[in-house]
């Protein structure tokens, strides 16, 4: 069908790529969780470059989902460690709008669907700082665009190589990615009417990147995270499935402005398909419904965690959810008055989510600036956030901020995303560390001779905890004032003995929800 809306997508699409991008510019520490901690990985990258034959780290150059450090090395050059993390998280957000107005345009959808879909980008996985993952879904979109368009019944040379292309795209942002795009492949081949030969030869234009996944795996499946069991939690039912639909579908903000927004998206779908009941067939995009429903379907099966992968099910509610909204057919009342009803509620979600970003680094990251000022170069730190939770943003956006001492000052940490075997850069030397593991889940569990190893604690807390923690002999406040404060361990001062403010004890177990 020609399209004949082309200047109502422009603008769309500018309106679309303002308001996503602004909240990243409203603030210098976003409230997303991983953020520091991939941010780092770039710093330990050039460590490793540097120091190839001796240093402690080596790169894993090949495997699966090394496209977002890319973008996060670009960034790097670009800006400072903690501007670059955030501003790679914007790129990648702003590949999302880019992918779904496209596919809008070349499948011929109404302009505001593509501002409801636009919703979903703040999502789950964007706060908590899954690069990789959220690189892969605009990479899954243009997979979704190559997989429905017509095609002849003999594959072509250049659509065999085109294939192989995406196949590689896909690998290259997630391993999930790839094997998402596999079953979609499968998917669609049962519901098309094209010859199953047409889709064998996509799925061997595929086997040398299959080859590669099946390659990694053989190695990554020797590791600890791959020894980690599927773990499925209780299924919900009634209420609380509505919330945890929500809590998927964006899960950012604390309030009613996320359920808000859900219960409007809802009410505009209802409304787009009982004005159109009659030509239902002819306007619903069925094949972007089935991908969608897909999706949504496949996260009530899926485990909760998988091989330390943590909101293993809850991830595809996004995509599920955007795609069944580019599905649907216009409302039929005037094109600007839909467009602005949808750019609306677009702006109505990026403001509050300025304001809710502005609040969470003016309240919660303060005296971080100060403390990392403060830090040495090269240091040993050992990061506590003793608060685990923030008032106005969902998680734990907090829980990896003493990260940044290894960004900014290439500080050792207690832990990073070198310990994991999934990351660009890890550690060469596999064997358990010395000192008590998870303290960035449950600070409490320091030891008094987990101190030997660090010369810095930073310490994310209340007032109280900062002034138990200053009166202690072994704990030299260097800054004083802010949540965030750093501390110099005195060594010659640390009592043999257990916990700092508990009875001795050796407890190393791991959290429920490692990743």
């Amino acid at each position: 069908m020609p399209d004949n809306l082309g200047s109502t997508r422009i603008v769309s699409l500018l309106v679309s790529l303002i308001l996503v991008s602004l909240p990243f510019f409203a603030v210098h520490f976003a409230p997303i969780t991983d953020l520091p901690q991939q941010a780092s990985q770039i710093r330990l990258l050039l460590d490793a470059i540097a120091d190839q034959d001796a240093g402690m780290y080596r790169v894993q150059w090949f495997k699966p989902g090394n496209l977002s450090y890319l973008v996060l090395g670009l960034c790097w050059l670009l800006f400072d460690p903690v501007t670059a993390g955030r501003m790679a998280m914007m790129i990648i957000s702003v590949f999302w709008v880019f992918s779904i107005q496209f596919l809008a345009w070349r499948r011929s959808r109404p302009p505001e669907t593509a501002m409801l879909a636009t919703l979903f980008v703040f999502n789950e996985s964007l706060y908590w700082g899954f690069y990789s993952f959220m690189i892969g879904a605009p990479a899954f979109l243009l997979w979704f665009h190559e997989t429905t368009r017509p095609h002849p019944q003999e594959l072509t040379a250049r659509d065999a190589l085109i294939t192989f292309f995406y196949g590689l795209l896909l690998y290259s942002c997630h391993i999930l990615w790839l094997l998402c795009g596999l079953v979609w492949l499968l998917f669609h081949s049962l519901l098309s009417r094209n010859s199953v030969r047409s889709h064998l030869s996509r799925i061997m234009c595929l086997s040398p990147v299959i080859l590669l996944a099946v390659y990694w795996y053989l190695d990554f499946s020797g590791t600890r995270m791959a020894e980690q069991s599927a773990l499925w939690v209780e299924p919900s039912k009634g209420t609380l499935l509505l919330v945890w639909l929500v809590e998927s579908a964006f899960g950012g903000i604390k309030g009613p402005v996320e359920y808000c927004l859900f219960l409007a998206v809802s009410i505009w779908a209802v409304v787009a398909i009982a004005t159109n009941r009659k030509e239902l067939r002819a306007g619903m995009d069925w094949e972007l419904f089935a991908a969608g429903a897909l999706f949504v379907f496949g996260s009530f099966l899926l485990p909760d965690i998988f091989m330390t992968t943590v909101l293993f099910n809850a991830r595809w509610i996004p995509i599920g959810l955007l795609l069944l909204a580019l599905s649907l057919p216009a409302i039929p009342v005037r094109l600007r008055l839909r467009q602005t009803a949808a750019a609306a509620l677009l702006a109505g979600l990026s403001a509050v989510t300025i304001l809710s970003w502005m609040d969470f680094e003016k309240k919660e990251t303060s005296g971080l600036v100060e403390a990392l000022a403060a830090l040495p170069k090269s240091a040993r730190v050992v990061g506590l956030d003793t608060i685990q939770s923030s008032h106005m943003i969902k998680g734990q956006p907090s829980l990896h901020m003493f990260a940044y001492a290894q960004a900014l000052k290439g500080c050792t940490l207690n832990f990073s995303f070198a310990d994991f075997s999934s990351s660009l850069v890890t550690y060469r030397d596999k064997t358990k560390k010395p000192w008590t593991e998870h303290v960035e889940w449950f600070p409490e569990r320091l030891t008094l001779a987990d101190l030997q190893y660090f010369d810095y604690a930073i310490v994310n807390g209340f007032e109280d905890i900062h002034e138990r923690i200053g009166s202690k002999p072994y704990f030299e406040p260097v800054t004083t004032d802010g949540r965030w404060r750093l501390y110099k361990i005195v060594h010659e001062n640390v009592p043999g003995g257990g916990n700092l403010d508990k009875e001795p004890t050796h407890d190393n177990g791991k959290p429920g929800d490692a990743r």
